[in-house]
């Protein structure tokens, strides 16, 4: 099960299943800042991370966790809707630090001719069906003057770098999931600064970039952001499971 954007209610069949995926690529290619990356002293143009992929799906509670965008990620690679760059002979997409790009509308028109010439993209139920159908809509899209090759199809998707959260949303539609996420993402924004990260020492180990619970949960009370420590905790915990934040040990939730 890969999952979708609008888990209340699953895609029916292989064409309904397409549509939805290429929704996520739509919202994949409005949303991820491309930049030049340097990768083991080579650099490579237009392209983003895998981490960012998931951090992105997971922000906006397109999958509810992790490992389950990397999952929907890795099935839009084998669909040739992402390329990889950095490392061109692994077998799936990575959540990590390897780059990818877009395919461009040439590139998916020949992976769309190699699908349709599979026996079992001919196949309800099958993947290289779903796929075939994902990329049936994909390029019918991109047919269209806000297509994949034409502007960004949303109204206003920013993402802020380096952290990476989205800082405001506004689709053409959102559903209840996608409305959530803009607030987990609102609040994230908000309280990012207020918190002091930095190395510390934990278990007699230092880890980089890190926080303590009580001392996020302080600023934020501080700033009056929210009026108790049980609601600091209640959101901080929301964006434990947006995979937005986590314990450096993934020993357990946000604690104050």
């Amino acid at each position: 099960d890969s999952g979708w954007q609008d888990e209340r209610e699953a895609p029916q069949d292989d064409d309904e299943m397409g549509r939805a995926l290429s929704d996520v690529v739509e919202i994949l290619r409005a949303s991820i800042d491309l930049k030049t990356h340097n990768y083991i002293g080579k650099s490579h143009d237009e392209c983003f991370r895998g981490s960012e992929a998931v951090d992105l799906l997971t922000s906006l509670h397109l999958s509810p966790s992790r490992i389950h965008a990397t999952d929907k990620l890795a099935l839009l690679w084998r669909g040739e809707f992402i390329v990889s760059v950095s490392h061109k002979s692994e077998r799936s997409f990575h959540d990590g630090a390897q780059l990818y790009r877009f395919a461009s509308r040439a590139e998916l028109q020949s992976s769309h001719d190699r699908f349709a010439a599979l026996e079992n993209a001919k196949k309800e139920g099958t993947e290289e069906n779903c796929l075939l159908s994902t990329l049936n809509a994909a390029l019918d899209k991109s047919t269209k003057p806000t297509g994949l090759d034409g502007k960004r199809p949303f109204n206003s998707v920013l993402v802020k770098n380096p952290s990476k959260y989205l800082s405001q949303l506004s689709l053409d539609v959102q559903s209840k999931e996608q409305e959530e996420g803009r607030e987990i993402a609102d609040f994230c924004t908000e309280v990012e600064p207020l918190i002091e990260v930095s190395d510390r020492k934990y278990h007699l180990k230092t880890y980089e970039k890190c926080f303590v619970g009580s001392e996020a949960v302080s600023k934020i009370l501080e700033a009056k952001v929210v009026s108790s420590r049980e609601e600091a905790v209640s959101k901080m915990t929301e964006l434990v499971e947006a995979g937005l934040v986590y314990h450096v040990l993934e020993e357990h939730h946000f604690k104050d």
